[in-house]
């Protein structure tokens, strides 16, 4: 099996950038090469969730 994976897209929520599906899932994202993950950094992610109390799942990828 295939998959097509594409970096998602960014949105403004409040005073932040941020990145992911608007209205569902976002990550606060400083909009630079340097505040995207790094495997070799300690990093701190601020994750958003909007909707109801469905069920998410989610899926990283480290590369």
């Amino acid at each position: 099996m295939t998959e097509n994976w594409e970096e998602s897209s960014l949105f403004t929520s409040g005073n932040y950038t941020m990145i992911g599906e608007e209205g569902g899932i976002g990550f606060i994202f400083g909009g630079n090469e340097t505040s995207k993950h790094n495997p070799d950094k300690i990093q701190k992610y601020m994750c958003h969730f909007w909707g109801s109390e469905e069920e998410f799942t989610v899926i990283g990828v480290m590369g």
